[in-house]
């Protein structure tokens, strides 16, 4: 499937939350689980496309307290839901749909997956204005650190 489905990250959350409130979390833990791992976003994909969406009027929040913390959770408004039947009448966000609900015994190439997300966090890192060189340090180190595990493992 590929990148096909990057764009349709707004689509999936208004999807799964046309059935009901769900906090960030849920939809993360939702989407990876609904769709067998085939999809498995970030935290930082996530909260600012929920932001984006709360922005733009096509979700709405509420936080509430469950016992000591606090909880924030999303539903889809009026506006949300028909952007959501335009989506619905896409067919490729249909096809999306059809592929991701399927409950075969497809292996999911992990491989595959953080190539592809490499390559858009390669692609995004130019738009990132935070240039806080403790942070770039830190990402350097990451980088180093699993791009030395890539180089053990072919060396196998």
């Amino acid at each position: 499937m590929g990148l096909k489905w990057r764009g349709y990250y707004k689509a999936l959350a208004l999807y799964l939350l046309s059935s009901g409130p769900l906090s960030g979390y849920e939809i993360i833990k939702t989407i990876e689980s609904a769709f067998g791992g085939k999809i498995r976003p970030s935290p930082g994909t996530i909260y600012p496309l929920l932001k984006f969406l709360e922005e733009e009027k096509y979700i709405v929040s509420e936080e509430r307290w469950v016992g000591r913390k606090r909880k924030k959770t999303y539903r889809v408004t009026e506006e949300g839901r028909r952007l959501l039947e335009n989506y619905l009448r896409d067919p490729t966000f249909n096809q999306l749909l059809s592929y991701l609900q399927r409950k075969d015994s497809e292996e999911v190439d992990v491989l595959s997956s953080i190539v592809d997300e490499v390559r858009f966090l390669s692609e995004i890192f130019d738009e990132i204005e935070n240039t806080d060189r403790g942070k770039l340090e830190e990402l350097g180190q990451v980088l180093a650190e699993f791009s030395d595990k890539v180089a053990r493992r072919l060396n196998r």
